[in-house]
């Protein structure tokens, strides 16, 4: 991870995105089972129409949509595609990620009618689907020889951060409140997705500051596989 940054970095915008699923799974059923809501469990479930909706739009933006962007890119670029080209779409995602947590807390704190609630969580998982699949595929396309041992080390990153959000959350919002906490929650994502800026800028630096070690790991797992 230290001699690899762009892994890191996929890593922590899959992470992220992981972290605002896991608030989502975290808080759907201590809202909407009490007033003024009260909805039973089978109800309770059948909130998760709303991220179903939003997971299968957040594919077709992160696979269909962002291939087509990235050829576009590449054919502006002289025919050469960089692995950098396949990150625009996460600029929709930070706003939608931001959109989405609001609309869900501060809907949610202000007792706002399920059917807005349910939209805003059809808008954050599309943004959580978006930078999860766009952040393993970049972190492919940065280092395809080693791209095994390179998405174990981002999942590595992306449990982890997973893991510690799943015991946070529940005090986070108990003792900040739903508005505040959430609101907090939206401008962090959409700080963090927003890193992708600076991957445009520099990214094709930090993977030339992989390339020594890139090459040495490539020359080792091929004779492995040998």
């Amino acid at each position: 991870l230290v001699k690899f940054p762009s892994v890191a970095w996929s890593g922590f915008i899959y992470g992220i995105n992981l972290c605002w699923y896991m608030v989502l799974n975290g808080t759907i059923s201590p809202i909407m089972s009490v007033a003024p809501y009260n909805w039973s469990t089978g109800l309770i479930g059948c909130v998760y129409v709303g991220p179903i909706i939003g997971a299968a739009f957040g594919s077709l933006w992160a696979g269909v949509v962002a291939d087509k962007l990235a050829l576009r890119s590449a054919r502006k670029n002289g025919g050469i595609r960089e692995p950098e080209h396949r990150l625009f779409p996460l600029a929709l995602s930070a706003v939608l990620s931001l959109v989405g947590l609001i609309t869900w807390g501060v809907g949610a704190a202000h007792d706002a009618h399920w059917v807005g609630l349910i939209i805003g969580l059809g808008i954050l998982v599309f943004s959580v689907v978006t930078g999860g699949s766009i952040a393993l595929s970049y972190n492919v396309d940065c280092f395809k020889d080693i791209s095994g041992e390179s998405t174990t080390s981002v999942i590595i990153v992306r449990n982890t951060m997973g893991f510690a959000i799943s015991y946070g959350i529940t005090p986070w919002y108990t003792n900040m409140g739903l508005q505040n906490c959430f609101i907090t929650a939206g401008f962090l994502s959409l700080a963090a997705t927003g890193t992708f800026a600076f991957m445009l800028w520099k990214g094709k630096a930090l993977r030339r500051y992989s390339a020594p070690t890139y090459w040495e790991y490539g020359k080792m797992s091929a004779g492995f596989h040998s």
